[in-house]
């Protein structure tokens, strides 16, 4: 038992849990440090500007909404395009946890690539990046 853990890879060193920990980390506290150093979340300033364009346009009658119609098709249209790029991704990432092994065996021969890795680091590396993109893909169908 060389690992910080008997159940983790032997090369899963403090460094890479403390990596790993961090990223969740700071994942989870991204809310509490925007409200307190933004402006609020997005959705509370979309209310602002939508509250100063109701406010601007409350003398017009209009009998045609045309734009209003367009501005909300483009809105509903680029969440779904997000949640369907994520979609694939998801799909290919999902796809490749099949042939993980082949994976780390060719991308082991990059320059760039850490020799040191082992290949069960390398599949919790891919299945943490695969979960990331699943949490992404319902943030983006729940919007």
């Amino acid at each position: 038992m060389s690992g910080p853990l008997p159940y983790l890879p032997l090369d899963m060193g403090w460094p890479n849990l403390l990596a790993i920990a961090l990223i969740f980390g700071l994942w989870g506290l991204y809310t509490p440090i925007l409200k307190l150093i933004g402006k609020g979340s997005l959705n509370s300033q979309l209310h602002d500007v939508r509250l100063r364009w109701l406010q601007m346009h409350q003398g017009i009658h209009r009998e045609h909404r045309v734009f209003d119609a367009i501005l909300l098709g483009h809105i509903s249209n680029s969440i779904s395009y997000f949640g369907s790029a994520t979609l694939l991704v998801l799909a290919g990432l999902v796809g490749s946890l099949v042939n993980v092994s082949r994976i780390y065996q060719v991308t082991r021969d990059l320059s760039f690539f850490d020799q040191g890795m082992t290949a069960e680091s390398f599949t919790l590396c891919f299945a943490l990046l695969t979960l990331i993109m699943a949490l992404c893909f319902f943030a983006f169908t729940y919007a």
